[in-house]
């Protein structure tokens, strides 16, 4: 990033002998705003919407070309877009890891439960009908 926007905005305000609260009462601009942007301390400021028109009013205030403050801006603007892209996607993959282990766990742990159910149907005693019950029941019935 050049900085040159910044010694060269500072210098007109004081060679227009402006003070910040000037500055900012001139333009109606927050005087915060503008301490910010003289020291580039860009996260302290507004959504770019209002950035870009304050640094507007600024410049044309101050009598001084706003490009390459403003190309500065963008530049601030276009890492931290990706750097909120990249955080995005890394959530995304972790939900869809976190979903597909949910996935397994559940299918994993059904598959377990119906094969312990068949598992005590067919291994409980009480249910097997052997020949000897068949002969038992022939004789009570006769």
């Amino acid at each position: 990033m050049k900085k040159a926007w910044i010694s060269k905005i500072r210098e007109v305000r004081k060679i227009k002998n402006l003070s910040i609260e000037e500055a900012s009462k001139a333009i109606n601009v927050p005087v915060a705003f503008l301490k910010n942007l003289e020291k580039e301390k860009f996260k302290k400021l507004p959504p770019a919407v209002y950035t870009k028109f304050h640094i507007k009013k600024y410049f044309d205030l101050l009598e001084v070309n706003a490009d390459e403050c403003l190309k500065d801006y963008e530049s601030y603007i276009s890492k931290k877009k990706k750097k909120n892209e990249d955080k995005d996607t890394k959530k995304r993959e972790a939900l869809k890891s976190k979903n597909l282990n949910n996935y397994f766990l559940v299918s994993f742990g059904s598959l377990f439960a119906v094969g312990l159910f068949l598992f005590f149907i067919f291994s409980n005693p009480s249910t097997e009908i052997t020949s000897s019950d068949i002969n038992s029941e022939e004789l009570l019935l006769e």
